[in-house]
């Protein structure tokens, strides 16, 4: 049987769907998980719900939380299978959102420490180029001391870069 919500789901009509191979609905990769459910049910087991993915009849993939149990005749025989596909693509794509939402905050607190570790020695700079200006005869000094800030600045940089690499 082929009801309206698997209608809606997947895109076939029952007449389409009735009497069709399963693997229909399978994107080629997921064709041994079919057999292995398959397996899995003639030989009286069960199969537990897990998420994969299933074919629209326009060709689009479609995240699904499917369960499958084996379907019994009167005398405890197995007759066939029901499948129940629940559609997660609003889960999928709440999880994707979450995943950049935290990939963007930890790029955030990456760049809040390296600015904050920068900003550091550019004040020392700023300083010592003071210093230099106002007391001429320890400016060289200074400036020596302004070089070694400027020096961190770059291994920061260079630091950075390394890791935005990796």
């Amino acid at each position: 049987s082929w009801n309206r919500a698997a209608e809606s789901l997947f895109g076939y009509t029952p007449e389409e769907a009735v009497g069709a191979p399963i693997t229909r609905l399978a994107p080629p990769e997921r064709y041994a998980e079919v057999d292995r459910n398959r397996r899995i049910l003639n030989a009286g087991g069960h199969v537990n719900p897990y998420q994969t993915e299933r074919i629209r009849k326009d060709g689009t993939c479609l995240p699904v939380l499917l369960t499958v149990s084996s379907l019994r005749d009167a005398r405890g025989q197995i007759v066939g299978a029901s499948a129940i596909a629940r559609d997660i693509s609003a889960e999928k794509e709440s999880e994707e959102v979450i995943r950049r939402s935290e990939k963007l905050a930890t790029a955030g607190r990456l760049a809040a420490s390296i600015a904050h570790e920068i900003n550091n020695p550019l004040e020392a700079v700023i300083n010592l180029l003071y210093l230099a200006r106002n007391d001429t005869k320890n400016a060289a000094q200074y400036l020596t001391m302004a070089e070694q800030e400027v020096g961190r600045v770059a291994r920061l940089a260079q630091q950075t870069l390394g890791f935005v690499r990796d």
